[in-house]
């Protein structure tokens, strides 16, 4: 029984051999490719001292080798000996198997069979999985190009500018709504600050406007500024083109980013937020803008909007 079972062992382990025998080529084979990729030179030859009887050993015609050819003369030669010692633990133990009559017998006998085809399927798989993965690695060249993959070229940050027949007009100038909107301590600390200088002309991208922004939204946000005597900063204007569609068509932007609009963008700040979230009122009322949070507070409803930057929305 024991010479049995180790049998059977050294079936099932000759399989696993192969496999291990494959992982280690894999391992090896991208390990190198990079490098044959930049020292493209003929392989080094190798006269060995035990020729190996098949494909990729050396011979009287051939009586060197690299290492690729003998990487593939020593795998074939591995499967063809777990195939052939497969077929002789089959044979043995279907004999086995005929000539016994004791029922423990017979068990053994369908166990040395058994583990004969799982040895067998281990080295077939070794195979499979190399051409799976890639067929030119059963040919075992070190030499493996790399796949390919083709990235696209990055586009250019002028595709993402807004476009359009007003694109480059000058655009209006805010003085009068900044110094309304602005507030400053006189020790210089700014209470309501605009995070960017005014837009230049239609199209600009960094830039933030309160060039006609709505008064009823300025006395809003002076209005939460003293009572939560907190800092605010303006992120957000009348700068449509930077909003809604991204164009600098006004009639094309569904937005109330715009002059004359009744909204503007506030960054977030915990102590703004948390005199919102404490002070306001939670409401579901559709309109103004999208977002989880809303709160009406003096009449203006606040948004809390995660697109992009996290900020509040105020709109009358």
């Amino acid at each position: 029984m024991n010479k049995l079972r180790k049998r059977k062992r050294f079936l099932s382990l000759t399989g696993l051999g192969v496999i291990l025998f494959a992982s280690c080529f894999l391992f090896l084979a991208f390990s190198t490719t990079a490098f044959a990729e930049k020292h493209e030179k003929t392989p080094t030859e190798y006269r060995l001292l035990a020729p190996i009887p098949l494909d990729g050993a050396n011979n009287a015609v051939s009586p060197t080798s690299n290492a690729s050819t003998y990487l593939k003369g020593l795998f074939m030669l591995t499967i063809g000996i777990a195939t052939a010692l497969a077929v002789i633990f089959i044979i043995v133990g279907g004999i086995q198997y005929l000539t016994s009559e004791v029922f423990t017998a017979k068990a053994a006998a369908k166990d040395t069979i058994t583990n004969a085809l799982v040895g067998l399927l281990m080295a077939i798989s070794a195979w499979m999985i190399l051409y799976t993965i890639n067929p030119k690695l059963l040919n075992f060249d070190l030499k493996i190009e790399p796949v390919k993959i083709n990235v696209e070229p990055a586009s250019n940050i002028e595709d993402f500018l807004p476009t359009g027949p007003s694109a480059g007009k000058p655009w209006a100038n805010d003085q009068a709504e900044r110094a309304s909107v602005e507030r400053v301590t006189s020790a210089g600390r700014i209470l309501i600050g605009i995070n960017k200088n005014n837009c230049a002309k239609i199209g600009d991208s960094n830039c933030t406007s309160v060039s006609g922004l709505s008064s009823s939204i300025i006395n809003s946000i002076k209005s939460l500024q003293s009572q939560c005597n907190c800092l605010i900063t303006i992120t957000g204007g009348t700068e449509y083109w930077l909003h809604g569609n991204r164009s600098t068509e006004l009639t094309s932007n569904k937005t109330q980013h715009r002059p004359g609009g009744s909204s503007a963008d506030l960054s977030f700040y915990t102590p703004i937020t948390d005199y919102i979230r404490k002070e306001g009122d939670k409401t579901d009322t559709p309109g103004c803008a999208p977002g989880n949070e809303k709160y009406v507070l003096n009449g203006a409803t606040y948004v809390l909007e995660t697109i992009g930057d996290t900020h509040w929305h105020v709109c009358h």
